[in-house]
């Protein structure tokens, strides 16, 4: 019963959405939103659970590569998937651009990586969390130089 809830709510996670847009898709009626009980618990508990599950693949894959001898090769995908969830975002790009921002909320980060996108470089599929982040930097410096 509760996996379509944790879907939904989960949706509107990674679509960036407040914690109040969290509580009006599991229709919670407008009078009782007041500090989104709900929301906050899915954000606060269920959201790091969530995290630490979506991260498993990498560490599997990570572990048999070790296991053969061999370096792991990880789609960055697979390899920021954890931190995608835990984060509320929708790619490693916009994962980077939270911890770029650092203390700003999830609407705001959108808002903010709405900004700099045209100016985003592609990667590569097996691009380092590093790579992606230095992307995203160097996007900001390009997005200043179209403020002149």
């Amino acid at each position: 019963m509760a996996l379509p809830v944790i879907k939904t709510l989960l949706d509107e996670w990674m679509a960036g959405k407040p914690l109040c847009d969290l509580e009006r898709a599991i229709g919670t009626a407008e009078k009782h939103i007041k500090t989104c009980e709900t929301a906050r618990h899915f954000a606060v508990r269920l959201a790091a659970d969530l995290a630490f599950v979506a991260g498993l693949p990498a560490r599997i894959l990570a572990a048999e590569a070790i296991a053969a001898g061999e370096e792991p090769v990880i789609p960055t995908t697979l390899l920021t998937l954890s931190g995608v969830v835990r984060r509320g975002c929708a790619s490693p790009e916009q994962l980077a651009n939270a911890v770029h921002l650092n203390e700003s909320s999830r609407p705001m980060a959108r808002a903010a990586f709405a900004q700099i996108q045209p100016h985003l470089q592609p990667g590569t599929e097996y691009d380092s969390f590093e790579q992606v982040l230095a992307r995203v930097r160097q996007a900001y410096v390009v997005a200043l130089f179209d403020d002149f």
